[in-house]
């Protein structure tokens, strides 16, 4: 795979039309699981014919064929010794600079030599392909990222458009208004939200425009910057 990661999107950004697709990542690793055996193809053996029968397998319940390709038995036992294994590590991430109590989160799988190379509080670009779960629940899928490339952050240029950072901002007033009851101080705003990812001018200019279009209810009155919804307890009068 190219060390390219081509557009890059904040964890949380990945759509419906990106399943099956490869994206690349801005995330943040919130928890990095034990590393484990995985088999990526299982054997079975027919208890009859004793045939190999191969099969695929995605994270999650290991699936088996329902009889034996050779000889139709439906009886099969996993045979470890014919099976293929990889290193394997779950980790869980969201996006980097979010103030939301509760952010959207990733759950990416690493494999072979990536494992074991991340751990909690780093912040990477990852690229791999954007999966659903074979099993489901719910209407509303469960899904995945399996890594195929970790990049390293100063090798990456994230593209920050208006509406980025647009939501960071948001995001942040909504979060920190509530303990103040009267807003937050637009240089505070500005220069938590500024930084690796984001230029400050930038910043400036989006907060700018999010006020003189009322963005989300966004004001900015006398240097402080509060979302004017009635259901928020934190506002500006």
């Amino acid at each position: 795979m190219s060390d390219d990661p081509g557009d890059v999107i904040r964890v949380g950004k990945q759509r419906a039309a990106d399943l099956n697709s490869t994206i690349s990542v801005d995330a943040a690793v919130v928890e990095a699981g034990p590393v484990e055996p995985f088999c990526h193809n299982a054997a079975f053996e027919c208890t009859s014919c004793y045939y190999i029968n191969q099969r695929r397998q995605q994270p999650g319940e290991m699936q088996k064929p329902e009889r034996c390709e050779d000889c139709g038995n439906p009886v099969l036992r996993f045979k470890l010794s014919e099976s293929d294994l990889i290193d394997h590590q779950k980790i869980l991430t969201k996006p980097p600079n979010s103030t939301l109590e509760d952010p959207p989160r990733l759950i990416v799988f690493l494999r072979g030599d990536d494992c074991d190379t991340v751990e909690e509080g780093d912040r990477l670009t990852i690229s791999g392909t954007y999966k659903a779960f074979q099993k489901q629940k719910e209407s509303v899928l469960s899904t995945y990222l399996r890594a195929t490339k970790l990049h390293e952050r100063e090798d990456i240029t994230v593209d920050a458009d208006a509406t980025d950072i647009g939501d960071v901002v948001v995001d942040y007033v909504d979060e920190h208004q509530r303990d103040s009851g009267y807003g937050v101080a637009r240089s505070e705003v500005v220069e938590e939200v500024s930084g690796d990812r984001f230029r400050r001018p930038e910043v400036e200019d989006t907060i700018d425009e999010l006020a003189a279009a009322s963005h989300h209810d966004l004001q900015d009155v006398d240097g402080r910057l509060a979302i004017a919804s009635t259901h928020r307890t934190g506002h500006i009068e």
